[in-house]
């Protein structure tokens, strides 16, 4: 286990609320959740179809893919304060010139601004965060972690609302610039409050990795199986996870749901998320990470085959549902942990910025392929297996894991098979 030089202080748990609260308002609550508020104002207005509009959420994710392991390059090199700040006002920009751009251009228009979005709010999302947060806890990190990436889920459930009532109140046009009020006015100043300046940043918590060269820790960090293992697992797992919890609500529709039943059980949903993101950071300060990991996975697995099943009471399609989003909530804890106790924090915003990008093309790729499935079978269910399939993968890639290294047996240098060098 990689320990901290930064001891642990009651204090930081302020930097944790502080990081929770730039994580709700960072690019993928507000751009990718709250941006379904704006689908059916938008066919109105301009006559597109849904399919047309919902692409948008396709090229904000890829767009978020191709841009993470550049962010986290930056956020290695530079610190995360000067180029956070920097991201934020220009994925603000972009959401307040939507309007302009849709007006101007039509569909083309939205999507350019997708991938500006995407591309430009990359730095200040939750990779800025978590490698604050496990810069400054060890023992505590994965609790610290799970209230952090709770920014998520209370993005998720906040920035629509906001969305809604804006568009409701005084059109699309508000509705895009009320969000772009978010990062400017409430990201930024937390983002100068705790954000890491680049001494900081190139400073390193790993014993004995200060004398190795970054750009050499992520060149072995890239050569490990580990990596490969770990990319695999958030791949496999976000097109499984992600690509059911889009189409959650046409299958509870196809299992007899009334919609706004339907609804209603899926914002309890996100309060199961909300759960699982702090009981599975808490769990991985406790035990070995993988096996916390394989637990959710394996819970998620038994979840996606009762929705699997045609002919269930809906007390058991909604069990099934809540134990998908358990692994949907402890997902990106376990990203962020396995980053941070396998490689150190020397290279960290590279790693998770690599591991983030596995995960959005997942994100992206799982949605597309259950409705190519759907609408080649006309129904769930041969999608359904194949998301068990995979998931059940992604639990025997956990137990291939190996244990971390210990503090005093290993650097991280030693790890990764390095010869010393002069410190980038």
């Amino acid at each position: 286990m990689f320990i901290s030089s930064i001891p642990f202080n009651r204090r930081d748990w302020m930097l944790v609320v502080l990081g929770m609260l730039g994580v709700t308002v960072s690019v993928i609550p507000v751009a990718i959740f709250a941006f379904g508020a704006f689908i059916k104002p938008l066919s109105l207005a301009f006559g597109w179809g849904r399919g047309g509009i919902s692409a948008t959420f396709t090229f904000l994710a890829i767009a978020v893919a191709v841009a993470m392991p550049i962010a986290g390059t930056v956020i290695d090199r530079y610190g995360s304060k000067g180029p956070g700040v920097i991201s934020l006002l220009l994925y603000a920009a972009g959401l307040a010139a939507v309007p302009t751009l849709l007006q101007t251009f039509g569909l083309q228009g939205l999507y350019f601004a997708a991938c500006w979005i995407g591309a430009t709010g990359s730095v200040s999302s939750s990779i800025a965060y978590t490698k604050i947060v496990s810069r400054r806890f060890d023992s505590h990190r994965g609790l610290a972690l799970g209230i952090v990436t709770t920014g998520v889920a209370i993005g998720a459930a906040v920035n629509p609302m906001l969305a809604v009532y804006l568009i409701g109140r005084f059109g699309w046009q508000a509705g895009f610039y009320g969000l772009a009020v978010l990062p400017a006015l409430v990201g930024v100043p937390i983002m100068l409050a705790i954000g890491e300046s680049r001494n900081l940043s190139n400073s390193t918590a790993d014993p004995g990795a200060g004398q190795f060269n970054r750009n050499d820790v992520f060149r072995n960090v890239m050569r490990t199986p580990i990596f490969g293992i770990l990319l695999a697992i958030f791949l496999i797992s976000a097109m499984a996870i992600n690509g059911i919890q889009l189409h959650l609500l046409p299958i509870f529709s196809d299992k007899g749901f009334a919609p706004d039943v339907a609804a209603q059980f899926y914002a309890y949903l996100a309060l199961v998320s909300v759960v699982a993101r702090l009981a599975s950071g808490y769990l991985v300060d406790r035990y070995f990470a993988p096996y916390v990991g394989a637990l959710c996975y394996s819970l998620a697995t038994a979840g996606i085959v009762l929705l699997a099943v045609p002919s269930l009471p809906f007390s058991s399609v909604i069990f099934g549902a809540a134990l998908l989003w358990i692994a949907g909530g402890a997902e990106s804890d376990l990203l962020a942990i396995l980053a941070s106790r396998y490689f150190g924090m020397q290279a960290f915003g590279r790693v998770y910025g690599w591991l983030y990008a596995a995960f959005m093309i997942g994100s992206a790729v799982g949605p597309l392929f259950l409705g190519m499935l759907f609408d080649k079978n006309g129904n769930y269910q041969n999608a359904l297996v194949i998301c068990a399939i995979g998931l059940a993968l992604s639990v025997m890639l956990m137990f291939l894991l190996p244990a971390f290294p210990g503090k005093e047996a290993v650097t991280l240098g030693k790890k990764l098979g390095l010869n010393s060098g002069p410190a980038d």
